[in-house]
């Protein structure tokens, strides 16, 4: 099935519906919308993060009625892209608060002692997601299975750097 992903401008214009563009993009959609999957990125959350109003709540609402729970997201360090399921809300009420982000981490330098940097330092490590991608490292050897479910949090759909440090 082909994949899209819009831009934050694009499923404004659709909403909004103000230019012929949007209108015709629109009706093209309509007859093919079942027949693709959408997906919103980090960047769309991102975007909303900045927006003060309440406005970005039926964005999201919008948004989810072409994507469903199709989230993609962009990790730099390994350039690569990976599918998770939730929707744009329930991305948005992760990320509000500032998740993990080396911004939150340095604003926290100027907040005061010196144990307060250290155990800021250890949230935010603990919180870092990693990819440990289960599916390349089964064998299909239940020893091996075994012994990298003593390892490593196999439970855990999306583990943490905190997840695998207490296994």
């Amino acid at each position: 099935m082909p994949r899209i992903c819009f831009d934050t401008n694009i499923f404004s214009g659709l909403l909004s519906l103000r230019e012929q563009r949007f209108i015709h993009l629109n009706e093209l959609l309509a007859d093919k919308k079942e027949r693709l999957s959408f997906y919103f990125s980090h960047a769309h959350i991102m975007d909303k993060l900045k927006d003060p109003s309440e406005h970005k709540f039926a964005d999201f609402d919008f948004i989810e009625s072409y994507t469903k729970d199709n989230h993609l997201s962009y990790y730099l360090l390994s350039k690569r892209t990976h599918q998770y399921l939730a929707t744009p809300l329930m991305v948005y009420e992760d990320n509000k608060n500032g998740g993990y982000s080396l911004k939150n981490f340095f604003s926290d330098l100027n907040a005061g002692t010196e144990a307060n940097v250290f155990n800021s330092f250890v949230e935010n490590y603990r919180a870092m997601p990693v990819d440990l991608n289960y599916e390349a490292i089964d064998t299909g050897d239940d020893q091996v299975k075994n012994t990298l479910s003593k390892l490593l949090p196999m439970e855990i759909a999306s583990p943490t750097v905190g997840d695998v440090m207490d296994k």
